[in-house]
């Protein structure tokens, strides 16, 4: 992960997301190795484990519609909840 975000980082700007969640999976440790990254290579971080808590919460919702990633029901919530448009720099 750090080499694909050093790579990322010569093409661009980089912000990682935190807080998928997979049933019965423990995922604290990558949500870790998430947040060294950021740290070491000076990026943003958006984490939405403290907003969504376990995996029922976003899941009874239809946030996760492939169990893992956020679709535009996820992303949206996220936005509202934390602005995570601002935090992007997006602005519509």
């Amino acid at each position: 992960m750090d080499e694909i975000v050093a790579w990322m980082l010569g093409k661009g700007d980089v912000a990682l997301m935190a807080g998928y969640m997979v049933e019965n999976v423990d995922l604290t440790p990558y949500t870790k190795k998430l947040y060294a990254i950021a740290d070491a290579r000076n990026v943003s971080l958006f984490d939405l484990t403290d907003r969504w808590g376990s995996f029922a919460t976003p899941n009874s919702l239809n946030l996760l519609p492939d169990a893992l990633h956020p679709g535009d029901t996820g992303y949206a919530d996220a936005d509202a909840a934390a602005g995570l448009k601002a935090f992007l720099g997006l602005t519509t």
